[in-house]
C-alpha cells in the first residue's frame, strides 16, 4: 500500500500545534503564578516571561520531528518520516 503524504500540510500542522502547546503553557503558568501568589499579576509581562521559557520546552519537543518532515522530498523518505511519527514520542509533560 503506498501512502502518499503531503509534507508541507503534515508539517504545517506540528507548527501550529507546537506554538499552541506552547501558548497554552505559557498560560498555565501565569494562571498558577497568579493563583499561588493572591495577587492580581502584571499579566502581559509575566506571560511574556513565561512564554519564552514555554518555547525552549516546546523546541526540545518538536523541533526533531519538524526537522524530518521538512526533509520528505521523495517516497522514501516520506515512508521514513511515516514511521518515525508512528513512533515519536513528544517529549515533557502533557498540558
Amino acid at each position: 500500500m503506498k501512502i502518499e503524504l503531503e509534507a508541507c500540510g503534515v508539517e504545517e500542522v506540528i507548527k501550529l500545534l507546537k506554538s499552541l502547546e506552547c501558548l497554552l503553557l505559557a498560560h498555565r503558568a501565569v494562571y498558577d503564578r497568579a493563583w499561588d501568589s493572591g495577587l492580581l499579576p502584571s499579566l502581559p509581562q509575566w506571560l511574556l516571561q513565561a512564554e519564552a521559557s514555554a518555547q525552549v520546552e516546546m523546541d526540545a519537543k518538536y523541533d526533531e520531528l519538524l526537522r524530518r518532515l521538512a526533509g520528505i522530498h521523495d517516497q522514501e523518505s516520506a515512508n521514513q518520516a511515516l514511521k518515525f511519527l508512528a513512533q515519536w514520542m513528544p517529549k515533557g509533560k502533557p498540558n
